[in-house]
């Protein structure tokens, strides 16, 4: 891959600007909202590709899923056809998320009236749970058949932005 190390060196130098002293400690989404677009758009992305490489959409979506229009937004710059197949699936899984998460809330607000049934609670949840995994799994094939396309395009684009140490050009 052309010089994905530079992709790694903008992560790496953009984390080291990040508060982890306890007196000054901060949360990921405080870090991210504090970044330039550019850092930002780094770390979004490397978070994205390394969830779906390691665990998928769906692990993603658990960890990561508030970063979504952060990551769209990076993606209409890089304006590259991998980038925009990202996109699509984006879309999909944005309108699953919200399906499945409205369908997660309003069954345990229903079963909160029934405090008998906390055992099935948990066996709901789990397989709506589940479903959503399911619908996951089919975007991660999608994913993959272009990774590669999507790595480059994306380190070209931080190519341009940031130099050889990893550190955002003026």
């Amino acid at each position: 891959m052309k010089n994905k190390d530079v992709w790694q060196k903008a992560v790496n130098v953009t984390y080291e600007l990040w508060p982890t002293n306890c007196e000054n400690e901060m949360s990921y989404e405080d870090f991210i909202s504090s970044l330039s677009c550019n850092k930002r758009y780094v770390i979004v992305l490397e978070n994205l590709n390394y969830q779906i490489q390691n665990g998928g959409f769906a692990q993603w979506a658990r960890e990561y899923y508030y970063d979504i229009e952060d990551i769209r937004a990076a993606l209409a710059e890089i304006k590259k056809p991998a980038a925009r197949e990202v996109e699509k699936i984006l879309v999909s899984l944005q309108d699953e998320y919200e399906y499945y998460d409205a369908a997660s809330d309003a069954l345990m607000s229903a079963l909160d009236e029934f405090k008998d049934l906390n055992l099935y609670k948990t066996v709901i949840v789990d397989a709506i749970d589940n479903s959503f995994c399911v619908v996951c799994a089919g975007l991660d094939e999608r994913y993959h058949r272009f990774v590669e396309n999507f790595e480059n395009e994306v380190v070209a684009w931080v190519a341009e932005r940031f130099d050889e140490n990893g550190n955002e050009k003026e």
